[in-house]
């Protein structure tokens, strides 16, 4: 007859264990966000490679697509994490641990991202395009873009403009 020794599973074992696997799985929420561009519309519910047991990776997968789908409209913390069964105050510490950032910021970075790409490439007036991005108007757009890009909307579209108002390509 064999005799199967087994040794004691010790905590710190355990506990480096799933550090590393948090440290792993945050790693494959950022390569995602960095692969799609923060556009995480695509109709998934797992990131890839994690096979769905993270939950802490897949509600903030899911709220990324909740936060996608509704840039354009006003996004409250509370309806953010109640969309997710979560408190506001247990989302923000999920989110800020996965993403490295808290939401609001997510959101502006997202918000200001799209504005970018909106002022770039059409010839939408800015106050429409504050709208189209959620800003409640054109001044409020223009302040948080100056303070995080230092320039004007106007200042930035004059730069990196890919579409004439007539539709003519440079």
């Amino acid at each position: 007859m064999a005799v199967v020794v087994l040794r004691p599973l010790r905590l710190d074992s355990v506990y480096r264990k799933k550090v590393r696997f948090g440290i792993a799985a945050r790693g494959k929420v950022r390569r995602h966000l960095a692969r799609t561009g923060g556009n995480c519309c695509e109709a998934t519910t797992t990131l890839p490679g994690t096979g769905g047991i993270n939950s802490g990776a897949w509600r903030v997968q899911q709220s990324l697509i909740f936060i996608e789908r509704n840039l354009s409209e006003r996004l409250s913390l509370p309806e953010i994490a109640r969309a997710h069964d979560l408190s506001p105050y247990h989302f923000v510490r999920v989110f800020k641990r996965w993403m490295g950032l808290a939401p609001h910021q997510y959101v502006i970075r997202r918000r200001l991202q799209r504005g970018k790409e909106l002022l770039e490439g059409t010839d939408l007036p800015i106050a429409q395009i504050a709208l189209a991005v959620g800003c409640a108007n054109q001044s409020h757009f223009s302040a948080l873009f100056r303070r995080v890009t230092g320039m004007t909307p106007m200042s930035y579209r004059q730069r990196n403009i890919s579409i004439y108002p007539s539709g003519m390509a440079r």
